[in-house]
């Protein structure tokens, strides 16, 4: 095993690879680690935690040309979806020694059969997954597994005459809760790290909120759900399994193979715990806290183009806070470069806050999305 805690001489370079690295670099930075990223969005507080150490992609392939970037750094902790993982797993690590599910592990986690195998041995029954119209249950969702965000409601088989279903998947579509639960395989044993509750919109993942509790029963559920994937995928490391939850039960809907965006919510254990099923330790005291915390991403919500100009956001905070360091502080993250074009619908910045009970904070994030939108000149529709 080796140590690479903070006091354990130099820091060991992890180059994080993904979408956005910011939330996976600021963990790793208060772990002691040196974290570079190389992601879609270069953003200013992301600059900041990694001094200046930031590549922008225009795409993640362009990963092919960046073999000398990744090959400088001891770790690559690849932080994207199923989108592209598996031949970009294939290709990191040529270079470095990876931080995350192999490309086994992820095209596996593509196969129907597969995971509605893993649902029946977990006791999961009526809910499958679908590539046929003719044996889903309406409405339905419509995704395909590898662009999960594309997720669609249909009424009816009759709206999909047009729709191409090749590499599709069909789900009955189950009315309840949106909850996420953290998992790590760590040789061969699977445990659960914490759980949250789901912001959504329209179908897409907004935010994220801790203080999520389980019936007994839902959570043995959900252990054996991932149990029963990481036998049969070998998925190693952490994981989320994104549920619906109802008063039936409790029903999985979505998986990522690797660490989630709520993850920073639940804490930096779970970065402990996925850096150790890969042979690091970090010198690491965890911290309880009785406040609830929660992030929400703020999103464009005009029908133009927001130019983000210097000092625009006034006096809220960045950097690589952790909720344990900034109770009863508001702070936003993932905040774009001065005079970055933020298109309509995309993402501005994350606000992030931490509060009494569910309800009060739901309240805050939602009160600090209008004061973002405000500063932009925008109100919030």
């Amino acid at each position: 095993m080796v140590d690479h805690g903070a006091n354990a001489g130099s820091p060991t370079r992890v180059l994080v690879v993904g979408a956005s690295g910011r939330m996976a670099a600021s963990m790793l930075a208060r772990l002691g680690l040196e974290p570079s990223v190389a992601d879609l969005y270069g953003d200013a507080d992301t600059q900041m935690i990694c001094n200046g150490r930031v590549t922008r992609l225009q795409r993640l392939s362009d990963l092919k040309e960046c073999g000398r970037l990744v090959r400088a750094h001891e770790f690559v902790l690849f932080t994207g979806g199923l989108e592209g993982s598996a031949s970009l797993a294939k290709l990191l690590v040529q270079w470095s020694r990876p931080l995350f599910a192999t490309a086994v592990s992820v095209e596996r986690l593509l196969d129907v059969e597969l995971l509605n195998a893993a649902l029946a041995r977990s006791g999961i029954h009526r809910f499958h997954f679908q590539t046929s119209v003719e044996k889903v249950s309406w409405p339905a969702v419509l995704k395909d597994p590898a662009h999960s965000a594309t997720a669609r409601l249909i009424a009816g088989p009759e709206l999909l005459t047009e729709v191409d279903l090749t590499g599709q998947v069909l789900q009955q579509h189950i009315p309840g809760e949106s909850v996420s639960l953290i998992f790590v395989a760590d040789r061969g044993v699977v445990s659960c790290l914490g759980g949250t509750l789901q912001l959504t919109e329209s179908m897409k993942w907004v935010g994220s909120i801790s203080g999520l509790r389980l019936e007994k029963a839902n959570a043995e559920t959900a252990q054996r759900f991932a149990s029963e994937l990481v036998e049969r995928t070998g998925l190693k490391g952490v994981f989320g399994i994104d549920f619906i939850r109802n008063a039936e039960g409790i029903w999985p809907v979505d998986i990522n193979p690797r660490i989630p965006a709520s993850a920073e919510v639940v804490g930096d254990h779970v970065m402990v715990r996925h850096l150790k099923a890969f042979g690091i330790e970090c010198a690491f005291e965890r911290q309880p806290t009785e406040l609830t915390r929660g992030k929400m991403v703020v999103f464009n919500r005009s029908n133009r183009p927001l130019e983000f100009r210097l000092g625009c956001l006034g006096e809220f905070r960045m950097g690589a806070l952790s909720f344990e360091k900034a109770l009863g502080q508001v702070w936003i993250a993932d905040v774009p470069s001065v005079n970055e074009l933020i298109p309509p619908d995309a993402p501005v910045c994350t606000v992030l806050a931490t509060g009494s009970d569910v309800n009060d904070l739901k309240s805050k994030l939602s009160r600090l999305e209008g004061e973002v939108l405000r500063s932009l000149g925008v109100e919030n529709r």
